[in-house]
């Protein structure tokens, strides 16, 4: 079966009769392929989206009216209230009363609904909380696909240095200065390149599919993430706690341990007497009543206030104890980043240096012929462990600036961007820059 060629093969494949067209045919494949391409997501991007289709933010939205409605119920006016009364005497026979009573002062009502309003101030911390850790969700889920998709360009530039050093080793077998079995050799290195690069791939996917959960998208949809700058120096631990008070935990430990306050409040009001003026008609008789009301249950109420008081306390504790998990969070969460960042400059400087070095004096010996498949082999070997290494190092820096910016309480939308990542091009095996020097090292051990 015949399958048609996409646009840009078209457009390359129509214009090849002159140098002319054949740059025309390259721009307009170029373009071709930019116009199919997705468009990269950035973080606060991811987040936004994320924050406007996600089903918890959502509800918490709704928890938020719910309490609102709830303190606007409590606060409005107290109408008047008409009681009618049908009653039978041997006296009067049937007969009605009717009595139109309004409150002229109800202790409760004042506590009501300042609990009321501290309750809907609980309902929007809580919708705080959970916004910020939905979205905190987003930015972990989106780092790990750029994790993966740093883990994926490192092995598919081994898979490029494969390839090259099967086509060198190919040439010199044609030109009968290397056996067949260089090639041999070289080809099952490619497949198992092969098979590495599509398990990564599959390990790409999944993280993808669940970034692609929390945006809304299909599981199959294509998302390209551009990975976010992180600065290189550490904010000192002062700064950091600077910032601790207005973390969406505490505040809303603060709010709770608020509202515990008001239902002591509320608790205490029921001891007061309330008072009520009436308009009465009985039988023939009609006046006015101005009733007072005094509780006389003294231990009930002050059960409750002890009652009371004691889930006050419990929130007084549960502050303190989430104000000591965050500062215990931030003290390890930054001290964690600072020795990533030291582990990922000396990883750069010294063994990944030192492994791209390897290489290249391996690949101009083997061409030279002073070097074995084997050492070309062994010392790609070494490169490829070295810049897995270099990604686990970067994936483990973006996770500690996540973490140290989450026990800070920032919020999730504050993102640098950088500039896209440049590709890493694998070694071309071939013979050395006129600039180049290639000199036997002992340390190195890869030309002899």
């Amino acid at each position: 079966m015949v399958r048609p060629r996409p646009a840009h093969a078209r457009a390359c494949a129509a214009s090849q009769s002159s140098w002319f067209g054949w740059l025309a045919g390259c721009l307009a494949a170029a373009a071709a392929l930019a116009a199919d391409a997705p468009a990269p997501l950035a973080e606060p991007d991811v987040v936004q989206r994320v924050w406007a289709t996600d089903p918890r933010v959502t509800a918490a939205d709704r928890a938020v009216l719910a309490a609102r409605a709830a303190a606007r119920a409590v606060g409005a006016w107290s109408g008047p209230t008409l009681t009618v009364a049908a009653l039978y005497t041997d006296l009067r026979g049937p007969d009605y009363e009717a009595e139109l009573g309004q409150n002229l002062f109800d202790p409760l009502r004042g506590a009501a609904v300042q609990s009321a309003r501290a309750a809907l101030a609980v309902a929007a911390g809580e919708r705080q909380l959970t916004a910020w850790e939905v979205g905190w969700e987003a930015r972990e889920t989106f780092a790990a696909v750029v994790a993966a998709d740093r883990v994926t360009e490192v092995w598919r530039a081994d898979l490029a240095l494969l390839e090259a050093l099967r086509n060198a080793a190919q040439r010199a077998r044609d030109i009968g200065e290397r056996p067949g079995i260089d090639v041999q050799r070289a080809e099952l290195e490619v497949s198992r390149g092969a098979l590495a690069l599509a398990a990564q791939l599959a390990g790409r996917q999944q993280a993808a599919v669940a970034l692609a959960t929390l945006l809304g998208e299909p599981p199959d949809a294509a998302l390209v993430c551009r990975a976010s700058s992180w600065p290189s120096e550490v904010p000192p631990v002062d700064a950091l706690l600077r910032r601790l008070p207005d973390h969406p935990r505490l505040r809303l430990a603060r709010l709770q341990v608020a509202l515990a306050g008001r239902l002591v409040g509320a608790s205490r009001a029921q001891q007061w007497p309330s008072l009520e003026l009436s308009g009465f008609r009985e039988d023939q008789e009609h006046g006015l009543r101005l009733s007072l009301s005094l509780p006389l249950s003294p231990a009930r109420t002050a059960a409750e206030v002890r009652a009371a008081q004691a889930a006050g306390a419990v929130a007084a504790a549960q502050q303190e104890a989430a104000e000591r998990a965050a500062r215990n969070s931030l003290h390890r969460a930054r001290l964690a980043l600072v020795a990533a960042l030291a582990q990922q400059r000396q990883q750069s400087e010294t063994v990944l240096a030192r492994s791209q070095r390897l290489l290249e004096l391996a690949q101009v010996g083997y061409e030279l012929g002073q070097a074995t498949l084997l050492e070309v082999l062994d010392a790609k070997r070494l490169l490829t462990a070295a810049r897995l290494e270099q990604a686990e190092l970067a994936t483990a820096v973006a996770t500690g600036w996540l973490t140290l910016q989450a026990a800070a309480g920032e919020s999730p939308a504050s993102v640098t961007l950088a500039a896209p990542p440049p590709n890493m091009p694998p070694p071309v095996l071939g013979p050395p820059l006129p600039t180049a020097t290639v000199l036997p090292t002992a340390g190195l051990g890869a030309a002899r």
